[in-house]
């Protein structure tokens, strides 16, 4: 794990800032379990008594996303697990010398960061007939490929989110709290 981005250091009202959401939400959000939480991370912790919750900056991206996808009409539940493919799992590996992936280059893409190659985007895939619904963290010029390829009839419908845009905004709100 990247470790900035798994260091606690940000308030409940700095990330709720960072998210656009009021902070009663973003307690309501923790206070129900609604936040989905890998093991193992040091945001699973609580704060104990008399001390305040502090968030790392990969959890503080995930609500960000979180609070996004909320407002795309996901449940919170949904929505938390849906921006884990963004913050707490990578994508394969990228060789820069050949540009094209390979087993023995580095990761293309780590939990919580960008894509080195290209425009960063989460594909919200809804399946026909219903069910659950599918999130993946895919490079815009392949999201946009797959989607409207007619091989791929398993969803009728899919939203994208700019994660460029959410990171950088994320990142600009929270950097002027902790520097």
């Amino acid at each position: 794990m990247n470790a900035p981005l798994d260091i606690p250091k940000f308030s409940t009202a700095d990330v709720a800032n960072a998210a656009g959401i009021p902070v009663e939400t973003l307690r309501t959000w923790v206070k129900r379990g609604d936040l989905a939480l890998i093991h193992g991370t040091p945001d699973r912790f609580s704060p104990g008594v008399g001390r305040t919750r502090q968030f790392t900056l990969r959890r503080a991206l995930n609500v960000v996303l979180t609070a996004e996808l909320v407002r795309n009409n996901l449940s919170v539940k949904e929505a938390s697990q849906a921006a884990l493919n963004f913050t707490d799992i990578g994508e394969g590996v990228y060789d820069p010398s050949e540009d094209a992936l390979t087993d023995e280059s580095v990761p293309a893409r780590d939990p919580g960061e960008l894509f080195r190659d290209g425009e960063t985007v989460l594909v919200v895939r809804f399946p026909k007939g219903g069910g659950r619904i599918e999130a993946s963290v895919e490079r815009l010029e392949d999201a946009v490929t797959t989607l409207f390829s007619r091989e791929n009839k398993e969803f009728y419908s899919a939203f994208l989110v700019d994660l460029d845009a959410v990171h950088d905004r994320a990142n600009s709100i929270l950097n002027k709290y902790h520097v």
